[in-house]
């Protein structure tokens, strides 16, 4: 099977790679229709899939003379790559040039003689082997690798390479010809990670691929991608050349589709003219941070690369000028090397990872626009993407970075079934973004507090008699004792007295103080585990919700993290079940003497462990009723039976003044008796309709209350009601007192007799 991997051609004759002279020429990538192996493959016929590269001149690029120098015609523009990722700024500023560490090449080979790449074996290229003749000696004998080689390391002060001083690997795994397959390519990458630590391989180079994907077709390398990942190796792949051939159709060649790598697609280094590829691809105009028309892309390309047009270093000691994403790809890789080392000098070693670097390049790249200027004949995504600035990326590393910091979080609680929002605050001294995770550590129910319910049998006793010894302890009933627990979270056994400071009571534990607050996460406490408890966050606020079913209490752990350092903080929540309404214990109907005060304590219980509010009211008893004028007038009293029906009218009977009698009947209609008994009691003298509520209870009727002055004087103090009828006031009135835990509310009616 031929696969036909980077198939540059472009109008041209072509030049045999061996015949280059040592001078540049303009030559570069372009693209022509591939073929693409079935994704069915097993891993045996994938391994004899094979690739080819051709390298062809260019026709339509104004090229005014040839010279050490280069095309004169396009010089400025092509020495442009460097200055669009400000190398010669960052040559300027640090001393980062990638000694000690090595990238691996894998390639055509590479042209270690070359004066510019150490000039000899050993030198910058000191180790490598060849995939394809299986042999130990990996000189390229096509230019493609050589090429590369340049961009990642070239110590050319002319055409410097990204880190001009890092060692190279040269891997052979394509032939003179440039066709090779995916077996060596494999067998490659398995040859890094066995020399990866003796070599210091801080990135490999792929400047190869094949197809167009949006999803990877074949998994048969990425096992050996991810041994690399972990052993800190940074991935560079070139993302292909093979936009137009497919239609614009969003995608990336095969293996730059694969996750566990970093795809890299080329932008133009500066203004070329109008270029046309032999694929029908054309770029009409160029200038720099354009997409090259024939880059394939798509949402899975990570970053973007000067890779037209190139000059670089080429066979016997030469350059040649070239494009494609197979130059923009080792500009990363080298890009790579130098940040490794940056990371590895100022103490971030763990950091030195392919993410990591990754999300440097990428935070502090150029964004691009695919279509903002692009002015070609390729469908634009309009996708934004970044472009390499390796200045600014070296800016953010050599700053020290420091951890956010995460603001104290108070304990917390929390209403079954009810979520509970809470504001984040963290700042970070180094301007970086913050993200906040979380997670639910232990939680059911405190182990210490389940312990001592079932051992010690505790219960609710109604109430919790809140501060009877004066400490505002809380109490409950154990099996065979009683118990409190102080503010302090201190569980303490009665012990036959209570000092003030209840030093004289047997402290069992001391708990947090949400037991406290809520004594039934103690008496009714849950066994220990994972709390059913959700996180959620937006922004910085974070969400935490519990089912109804759950009591009890947990601990989360919330992070705030700047992509690299992070801080911590934990606090507990405590669960209450849904508010229950507090109740008020019964109190009894008072007599007070005019004049004189009433004071009554009113002991409220709120099963949640709400704070408590108490309200009075009086009811009636301020303006003269129709009941008590009436019982005014007649002298209405209870003749000791209300002698019930005694005419067989269901009636109800009162004696008046001067022994006369009235009924009620069950209608609410008030009779004087006349001396007649007739059926409709119509011979009965009709006094008043009261209602048959008055039927029900006649001594609204007979015991109908006066009218209390406006002087009544009535207060709350905490938990005690006073109140002060006036001084020439006798007669009776009720009060309403209620108790509130703020959301809901218990009453009782007090009846209030002035002597």
């Amino acid at each position: 099977m031929s696969l036909p991997i980077w198939p540059w051609a472009i109008h041209g004759t072509k030049v045999r790679a061996r015949r280059r002279p040592a001078t540049i020429s303009l030559d570069l990538e372009s693209l022509e229709d591939r073929l693409v192996p079935s994704t069915t493959l097993t891993h045996d016929q994938w391994r004899q899939a094979t690739f080819h590269v051709d390298d062809v001149s260019v026709a339509n690029l104004p090229v005014t003379g040839i010279g050490r120098r280069g095309a004169l015609g396009i010089q400025a523009q092509a020495d442009s790559a460097a200055s669009l990722i400000h190398l010669d700024q960052v040559f300027a500023d640090y001393a980062y040039r990638g000694d000690g560490y090595s990238v691996a090449v894998i390639d055509t080979g590479i042209d270690y003689t070359h004066p510019d790449l150490g000039g000899g074996w050993g030198k910058r290229v000191v180790a490598g082997y060849d995939f394809v003749n299986h042999d130990s000696n990996p000189m390229d004998d096509n230019g493609h690798g050589t090429h590369v080689a340049g961009i990642i390391g070239s110590s050319s002060a002319t055409y410097p390479g990204v880190a001009p001083h890092v060692n190279l690997i040269a891997l052979k795994v394509l032939d003179a010809s440039g066709s090779g397959n995916f077996g060596n390519v494999e067998d490659a990458l398995q040859w890094v990670a066995v020399h990866q630590a003796q070599y210091h391989i801080a990135a490999v180079n792929l400047s190869l691929g094949t197809g167009d994907f949006t999803v990877n077709p074949y998994t048969f390398l990425d096992g050996d991608f991810a041994t690399l990942k972990s052993e800190g190796v940074f991935i560079a792949v070139a993302s292909g050349n093979d936009y137009y051939a497919n239609n614009g159709t969003p995608g990336l060649a095969y293996p730059a589709i694969s996750s566990q790598v970093v795809s890299v697609g080329a932008v133009w280094a500066g203004n070329f003219g109008a270029v046309s590829w032999v694929s029908g691809a054309r770029d009409y105009s160029t200038a720099a941070d354009r997409i090259v028309s024939f880059t394939e892309r798509g949402p899975a390309l990570d970053i973007l690369a000067p890779g037209a047009m190139i000059t670089s270093t080429y066979l016997h000691g030469g350059y040649t000028t070239m494009a494609g994403t197979s130059m923009a790809s080792p500009a990363i890789a080298g890009a790579a090397a130098i940040l490794h080392q940056a990371l590895d000098a100022t103490g971030h070693h763990i950091q030195a990872s392919q993410d990591y670097i990754l999300n440097l390049m990428q935070t502090t790249g150029k964004t691009v626009n695919d279509g903002d200027d692009e002015n070609d004949n390729v469908v634009n995504s309009s996708l934004n993407f970044k472009r390499l600035d390796l200045l600014a990326a070296l800016n953010k590393v050599t700053v020290t970075n420091a951890s956010p910091v995460l603001s104290p979080i108070a304990n917390q609680t929390a209403t079954a079934a009810k979520a509970l929002v809470i504001t984040l605050n963290a700042t970070d001294p180094n301007g970086d973004n913050i993200t906040f995770s979380g997670r639910v550590i232990g939680g059911g129910g405190s182990a210490v507090a389940y312990n001592l319910d079932q051992s010690l049998g505790l219960r609710y006793a109604g109430s919790y008699f809140t501060n009877q010894y004066g400490a505002n302890e809380k109490w409950m009933v154990g099996a065979s004792n009683w118990y409190c627990i102080l503010p302090n979270g201190e569980f303490r056994r009665w012990a036959g007295s209570m000092s003030a400071t209840l030093q004289s009571a047997a402290l069992l534990a001391t708990l947090d103080q949400s037991f406290y607050a809520d004594p039934s996460l103690l008496w009714n406490a849950q066994p220990p585990g994972n709390a059913p408890a959700t996180l959620s966050f937006s922004g910085n606020k974070l969400t935490i919700f519990t089912p109804a079913t759950y009591k009890g209490a947990f601990t989360v752990e919330v992070t705030a993290s700047d992509g690299a350092l992070s801080a911590q903080q934990r606090f507990t929540v405590a669960v209450r079940q849904a508010n229950v309404a507090p109740t008020l214990s019964p109190i009894a109907n008072q007599t007070v003497a005019s004049g004189k005060s009433l004071s009554l304590t009113l002991n409220g219980d709120d099963v949640n462990g709400d704070s408590l509010a108490y309200s009075a009211r009086v009811l009636g008893g301020t303006t003269p009723s129709q009941a008590y004028q009436l019982k005014q007038q007649l002298g209405l009293t209870y003749p000791g039976s209300y002698f019930t029906n005694f005419y067989g009218h269901g009636e109800k009977w009162l004696r008046g003044t001067n022994n006369q009698w009235y009924c009620i009947l069950p209608d609410g209609e008030v009779h004087h008796w006349m001396g007649s008994a007739a059926t409709t009691f119509a011979a009965s003298g009709l006094v008043a309709s009261m209602g048959a509520s008055y039927f029900a209870d006649p001594s609204l009727l007979w015991n109908a209350a006066a009218p209390i002055a406006t002087s009544l004087t009535m207060k709350i103090t905490g938990n005690t009601l006073a109140l002060t009828p006036p001084a020439n006031y006798k007669g009776a009135f009720d009060v309403e007192v209620t108790v509130s835990d703020g959301q809901q509310t218990g009453t009782q009616t007090i009846h209030v007799t002035v002597v």
